[in-house]
């Protein structure tokens, strides 16, 4: 503890720099989430209009 005190301005910085990284590190996970949600969905709709339209076009 007492080294701490002694760098209390690296140790300042250090706290910054890992408060920072975490910030970034969960905010890109969250994005990255709601943006892999966003793009199986618009796979998922582009499929079904697909198998939807390939059925339209059946001819009997």
């Amino acid at each position: 503890m007492h080294h701490i005190i002694d760098h209390w301005f690296w140790f300042l910085i250090t706290m910054a720099c890992v408060v920072w990284y975490s910030t970034i590190t969960i905010y890109v996970a969250i994005r990255g989430v709601f943006d892999i949600k966003h793009m199986l969905t618009r796979l998922s709709d582009k499929q079904s209009q697909d198998v939807n339209s390939d059925n339209n076009n059946v001819k009997l």
